[in-house]
């Protein structure tokens, strides 16, 4: 999910005259950084792109930004992922973007946004009224929260992202968590984090009511670290988030099951690597006249000895 309002990014392709090299068709503009907009500085940063055959990137690598840790870098990254080139070209191509100041506070995608660090402290996650009341049984959700933490560890600003289903007050019950959270001191910045509103006994149809997620028409294949040893054969349940361009951001992770149904992990267990480099592999994932929303992916994960 992107929210609009983009600072107009300059750019200058490297080698694109060359008959072997990409050549850029659509290029996304990137976001001014949220974090640079107290000191009201312009910004650059110098990524490096790996493009498919099919001229959809397939890697962004981050060479330099300035100036540093304003996350000129981090939207640039972002901006990169979503470029289309002509086909039949593959290579990697280097680029500038360059960041002039905006006239208005800028905002943010919550695809660019890392991943919250663990909680030192955290409240225990509320059901809403409205969806305990929901089909007379309760009724599941999902939502993402963009949290600014300060440097003391202590949440500062939460805005909401995607709910599902809207209407429940599920993003109002997950910000009274997050808000009362208490992060590692020394982090600051701003992340992205999931609440999982799960009904016990209804998993299942909650899960089966997304839609199956379509073959991409561009895909990447996760780098893994060292997977944790295993020996059961994993089934990772997550919701792949498509954006109205066709590019996804990072998933929402749901579960990690046995083949049998059972949950074979908790969220903070043995998992987490193989949910880490799912969730970096997707943001290079496209779709092609596919919707934008929420869809289910069953990802299967071999037993490691």
């Amino acid at each position: 999910m992107r929210l609009f309002a983009f600072a107009a990014a300059l750019l200058a392709l490297a080698g694109t005259a060359a008959a072997d090299k990409p050549v850029a068709v659509t290029v996304t503009e990137a976001i001014y950084p949220f974090e640079a907009w107290p000191q009201r500085v312009p910004g650059e940063a110098r990524v490096r792109i790996t493009v498919a055959a099919d001229g959809y990137v397939d890697r962004v690598e981050l060479l330099s930004e300035t100036p540093a840790k304003l996350q000129f870098g981090r939207e640039a990254l972002d901006a990169a992922r979503r470029w289309t080139f002509e086909p039949a070209h593959p290579g990697m191509v280097t680029a500038k973007i360059v960041f002039p100041v905006p006239d208005k506070e800028p905002e943010f995608s919550f695809g660019s946004l890392p991943q919250a660090p663990e909680p030192l402290v955290q409240a225990k996650l509320g059901f809403p009224a409205k969806a305990l009341a929901g089909l007379g049984q309760g009724h599941s959700g999902i939502v993402r929260i963009a949290l600014q933490i300060g440097e003391d560890g202590v949440p500062v600003k939460l805005w909401p992202g995607i709910e599902f289903p809207p209407d429940l007050d599920f993003a109002d019950a997950a910000q009274l968590r997050f808000a009362k959270a208490r992060y590692p001191a020394g982090q600051p910045g701003l992340y992205r984090t999931d609440a999982k509103f799960l009904v016990e006994g209804r998993e299942e149809k909650f899960w089966a009511s997304f839609p199956t997620a379509p073959r991409p028409a561009h895909d990447v294949s996760p780098v893994f670290p060292t997977v944790p040893a295993h020996a059961e054969i994993w089934v990772v349940r997550m919701l792949a988030v498509v954006g109205p361009d066709g590019v996804t951001d990072p998933p929402v992770y749901i579960d990690v099951r046995d083949e049998g149904g059972k949950p074979a992990v908790d969220e903070l267990g043995a998992a987490r690597p193989v949910l880490d480099a799912f969730s970096d592999a997707f943001r290079y994932w496209r779709f092609s006249g596919t919707a934008p929303g929420l869809y289910r992916l069953d990802i299967t994960v071999p037993p490691a000895p």
